[in-house]
């Protein structure tokens, strides 16, 4: 599933968590390349205007980065200690506690990252950390529902025109009619931009 199929699918999340928390910034990652990278798919922010709308998080790197490494999530009440950059923030905003937990999928993979971050010291404690919880595991199935609903669709689109284009096929008398049937439709089928079709010389075989 590609990164436009996916637009937006944490808003929801990420508005309630902003409500919740009473959060300067809430934010939800998603990877599309199975956890090396994650792109900011939603946020709600009293400082929007310095969100860095096309910011990406690699795993290991950053303050998001980091905390997608960790198994029981990230919390801290002094920043001021941590060396790492906010990768949504464009530039540097005073903010002293954040608060981050990983997305996973049924299998345990890494897809995304939920954040939340406030200007006040000590802003989250370890109740806010089960309930971060909870929103993963909600962010989680609707992750999953989407990329299934995408899925389903993909799959019926293919079937439909396999069906076609071999009702269309069956319907040419000669070989090489049957072939450009087949050349004209291939794309259609396999999202390709150029289609070759290479013959055996009954020569050389």
């Amino acid at each position: 599933v590609d990164s436009s199929t996916l637009e937006g699918v944490l808003e929801s999340i990420v508005f309630f968590l902003s409500k919740n928390f009473k959060s300067l910034t809430a934010t939800g990652f998603l990877s599309s390349d199975g956890g090396v990278t994650f792109g900011l798919n939603a946020f709600v922010s009293k400082k929007e205007k310095f969100i860095n709308k096309d910011a990406v998080a690699q795993i290991g790197a950053g303050m998001i980065g980091s905390a997608a490494l960790k198994e029981n999530g990230f919390m801290s009440g002094d920043l001021k200690s941590y060396p790492e950059t906010i990768e949504y923030y464009a530039e540097k905003i005073n903010v002293n506690s954040l608060m981050a937990v990983r997305i996973t999928n049924a299998s345990g993979r890494i897809i995304g990252v939920l954040a939340v971050d406030s200007d006040a010291a000590r802003a989250f404690d370890d109740d806010d950390k089960d309930l971060m919880f909870r929103f993963s595991k909600v962010a989680s199935m609707l992750v999953s529902n989407v990329k299934m609903s995408s899925e389903l669709k993909e799959n019926s689109r293919i079937s439909d025109l396999s069906f076609g284009l071999s009702k269309l096929m069956s319907e040419q008398l000669k070989p090489n009619d049957v072939l450009k049937v087949l050349m004209l439709n291939l794309g259609k089928l396999f999202n390709s931009r150029r289609q070759v079709l290479c013959d055996v010389s009954s020569a050389s075989g």
